[in-house]
């Protein structure tokens, strides 16, 4: 167990590694990020194996995986709001959810 120094509301830990709970909203937020990884890779394999005639299946996977990408950034600032948790999760989920966001945004923008 770690110690714990309270100030002014505020707990500081002494050392790095304390034991706590992830925050349940940072593990929705990665598991978010894998469908919609797995979506866009399905999606583009359709893509490539249609001769990039995918049409509206595979438009419609990677609008999806846009906005469960969308839903995952939101969900890991959410978990933020969880008192003394690990906020691991969050971050990566964060960052990881960003991430394949900004990538369909380029392909959309690179398509038109």
């Amino acid at each position: 167990m770690a110690k714990v120094k309270s100030t002014k509301g505020k707990i500081f830990h002494q050392y790095m590694f304390f034991e706590s709970k992830p925050a349940k909203r940072g593990i929705l937020s990665l598991i978010l990020g894998g469908i919609a990884l797995a979506l866009i890779i399905a999606g583009i394999v359709m893509s490539y194996g249609a001769g990039g005639k995918g049409g509206t299946v595979v438009g419609s996977m990677g609008l999806t995986g846009m906005i469960l990408a969308g839903f995952g950034v939101f969900f890991g600032f959410q978990g933020f709001k969880e008192e003394e948790k690990n906020y691991f999760f969050c971050k990566v989920g964060i960052i990881f959810c960003a991430c394949i966001f900004i990538f369909v945004v380029a392909l959309f923008f690179i398509g038109l």
